[in-house]
């Protein structure tokens, strides 16, 4: 089984590098992975009387989610080093990190040679997994030196391939793990129906960050009118023209509205569509917009930005699924998102508390209209504040689990 996962390893890396030649993320892969062994050996010797530790996050998303686990880990031990690795460009090319205390790497081609080198350099006392990351070679190689490896905030349906007796020896590398902290007791529940014991309850670590995002006063717009305000957040290209029908459309109302591709050549698209008036984020000034859509051209302001809002609309739930839709909803306002949560336990979870709004199809995006003149506010952010308060993630049993105090 190996070997043939190992070639499709191949065959993938072949396709990614045919594609480099005309698309730029394919390109930023594999650029990005090309002699990284000599600048991680450049950083090391300066960290030789440091304990890492290693937490893979497959891009922006998984690393926010990882936030609250580092802050942890330094507070606890202030002289640990942390290695942060991305499987995406858009992660690894959008955060910023602190020398001194991090080292922003790709993570290699999941092939066993690859993983022997780095590990071999790094040395690191523990790798933690972020959600849905099995890179099955990687996991055979930090077995092979000892090095233990965790898993935070996960879950498997049913029906995961990995539960299939075809799979076994997938499997076996999640049963090696030295804990996997589960996302819920449904989570708990199904790896405990599949002879896993090295199991805990974890939660969703995002909780932590949202209420530490919560806590961040700036970042305020007021428009010049006494309009509702919807934000439209991380939209996809698909959904692209059903927002910008959508605004046109419904004039009474102010829009934030934040693409997931936010170059100059989509964002030009997009505002030679919309006919009412537009400011950039990044020209923003002060805190009042003459403007009635605030357009959002920057990362890593969105999360901060829906405080401003009434609703907000979370992109990809009709494709691969919604992003983050805990950070609109921890300032209590509603929030409506695409069908496709059968992978999010939290998206089903909120949607059974009446605390998110599903869309059936695109074309009814106006049934957030309705949605909004019904909800009674003072009852929703009621709700959603208890929901936060009742859901804190348990780190502090990972952070034991580390024993970091002992490196």
């Amino acid at each position: 089984m190996f070997i043939l996962y190992s070639i499709f390893i191949r065959i993938y890396y072949s396709i990614i590098f045919i594609l480099s030649f005309f698309n730029q993320k394919a390109k930023d892969w594999i650029v990005g992975r090309n002699n990284q062994l000599s600048f991680i050996k450049d950083k090391l010797p300066a960290w030789q009387n440091s304990p890492i530790i290693w937490i893979h996050t497959a891009s922006y998303g998984e690393f926010e989610m990882s936030r609250p686990i580092i802050e942890a880990i330094q507070n606890k031990n202030v002289n640990t080093r942390l290695i942060i690795s991305f499987y995406s460009p858009s992660g690894y090319n959008h955060i910023s990190l602190d020398e001194n205390y991090f080292l922003k790497i790709y993570l290699p081609l999941d092939l066993k040679a690859n993983h022997r080198a780095l590990i071999g350099l790094i040395k690191p006392k523990a790798v933690i997994f972020i959600k849905y990351e099995f890179w099955f070679n990687f996991l055979r190689v930090l077995k092979s030196f000892g090095v233990p490896y965790y898993f935070t905030s996960l879950h498997l349906n049913e029906n995961s391939y990995l539960l299939n007796p075809l799979f076994s020896t997938f499997k076996k590398q999640l049963l090696n793990a030295s804990k996997i902290f589960c996302h819920n007791t449904l989570s708990l529940d199904i790896l405990r129906k599949n002879n896993f014991k090295n199991l805990a309850l974890f939660g969703d670590s995002r909780i932590e960050q949202v209420l530490i995002n919560q806590s961040i006063s700036s970042h305020n717009i007021k428009f010049n009118n006494d309009n509702q305000t919807i934000a439209f957040g991380s939209i996809t290209e698909f959904e692209t023209p059903y927002v910008i029908e959508f605004c046109n459309h419904y004039k009474t109302y102010n829009y934030i509205i934040a693409t997931h591709d936010v170059s100059d050549q989509y964002l030009g698209n997009l505002i030679s569509k919309l006919d009412q008036d537009i400011q950039l984020y990044s020209n923003f000034k002060g805190s009042s917009s003459e403007a009635k859509i605030v357009l959002v051209d920057t990362y890593g302001d969105l999360r901060y930005l829906y405080k401003n809002a009434d609703l907000a609309y979370i992109g990809a739930g009709f494709e691969k699924g919604p992003h983050n839709i805990l950070e609109p909803l921890v300032y209590g306002i509603p929030v409506c998102i695409g069908p496709n949560i059968k992978k999010f336990p939290m998206a089903q979870y909120l949607e059974k508390k009446e605390l998110l709004k599903v869309i059936s199809q695109i074309k009814n995006m106006n049934e957030m209209i309705n949605y909004l003149k019904d909800l009674n506010k003072h009852d929703f952010a009621h709700k959603s504040q208890q929901l936060f308060n009742e859901n804190r993630t348990n780190i502090k049993e990972l952070i034991s689990e580390l024993n970091l105090t002992n490196l």
